[in-house]
């Protein structure tokens, strides 16, 4: 594999990464701030083994997905106790952590919080943004809204951290999300002072993100998991690097995609990530139980898997796909058909699943 070609291939930005060093992460984790001011001044990219192993392999769900974010998420706890929850913001602000239903949670941000921070206080909101039609791969077209909130737990008077993990694509979700938390905020006369981000992120969220932050006078800092994506053609796709399957589904066009990306991090991800393939997958059915606000109900595990395979076949019959990286996506649905084997079907037929 040509790292340089590649690059120039596919359009990565590999020249806006400061690498940055915190005591007490371990020594594979790398951190790195992003130098380019149109996705705000604190942005951040967390770089660790196990995030790498989520976003290159969409066979792993249930159990070990939950072992992978919790091992991700304390790196980038650790990091935002130096950057954000400094001794003096502690002190001095109220720490709020805003669940996104369903699937945030799953990123296991508020567990190594507390792991990192013992004996801090952390008050809990909840909310459920909701696309009205089915929407997997597909949030180009679709309708959002409120069908749950709990924002009980925000305190009175105070001035607040929000904490807010969650997938960031187009940044439709995460806007309502940060604007109901706004409004609630105000209602008990609270301001949110700053925000924080973490997980899966694109480019076109974050920038939503930021004129939200921006307007309400709040401080954004946003700490994406191994790279910055753009976004494909159906508003739902986040990949390292690749070809759009959707915008070749649809004009019969290869469009490549680039990410913003440290080369150190690049060069880790090579050996093992399948061009074009979606690194969140579908977050809440990697998951083998999801939080509503109201009940816990199944992920969908078994879809997420026969869909991967299918987009992966998908991906291998457009041009451009070279030896080494058919290996990686033959590889890939190996394991993939593997699990599957492993969970039983809802019906008698897998291919009654929608691809």
């Amino acid at each position: 594999m040509d790292i340089e070609k590649i690059i120039e291939k596919y359009g990565l930005n590999v020249d806006n990464t400061v690498q940055l060093h915190f005591k007490g992460l371990k020594r594979s984790t790398r951190i790195f701030k992003i130098s380019k001011p149109a996705l705000g001044e604190n942005t951040y990219i967390v770089d660790t083994l196990a995030g790498k192993d989520i976003a290159c392999h969409p066979y792993i769900v249930g159990k070990e997905l939950d072992r992978l974010a919790l091992s991700a998420a304390i790196e980038a706890a650790k990091t935002i106790r130096h950057v954000v929850l400094t001794r003096e913001a502690r002190s001095t602000k109220s720490i709020v952590f805003e669940h996104v239903l369903r699937a945030a949670p799953g990123y296991k941000l508020l567990p190594a919080l507390k792991a990192t921070l013992p004996g801090s206080r952390i008050s809990e909101a909840f909310i459920r943004p909701k696309y009205i039609q089915k929407s997997y791969r597909d949030h180009a077209t679709q309708e959002l809204k409120t069908v749950y909130k709990d924002f009980s737990g925000i305190p009175h008077g105070k001035r607040i951290i929000l904490f807010k993990p969650d997938t960031e694509a187009t940044g439709a979700s995460g806007k309502l999300a940060l604007e109901e938390a706004i409004k609630e905020s105000e209602l008990k006369g609270s301001t949110i002072t700053d925000v924080v981000l973490y997980g899966f992120m694109a480019i076109p969220g974050l920038r939503l993100l930021k004129d939200v932050a921006d307007r309400h006078g709040i401080n954004m800092y946003a700490f994406a998991i191994s790279n910055i994506s753009e976004l494909a053609y159906n508003n739902y796709d986040m990949t390292l690097y690749g070809t759009d399957e959707s915008y070749f589904s649809k004009y019969g066009e290869v469009r490549n995609l680039g990410s913003i990306v440290d080369r150190k991090t690049l060069k880790r991800y090579l050996p093992e990530f399948i061009p074009g393939c979606d690194q969140p997958g579908d977050w809440s059915s990697r998951q083998e139980r999801l939080f509503t606000g109201r009940g816990y109900e199944s992920g969908g595990t078994k879809e997420h898997l026969i869909r991967s395979m299918a987009l992966i076949e998908r991906l291998r019959k457009i041009p451009g796909y070279e030896k080494w990286q058919d290996a990686l996506a033959q590889e890939e649905l190996t394991k993939l058909r593997l699990t599957l084997s492993k969970y039983s079907l809802p019906d008698d037929d897998a291919t009654a699943v929608s691809v």
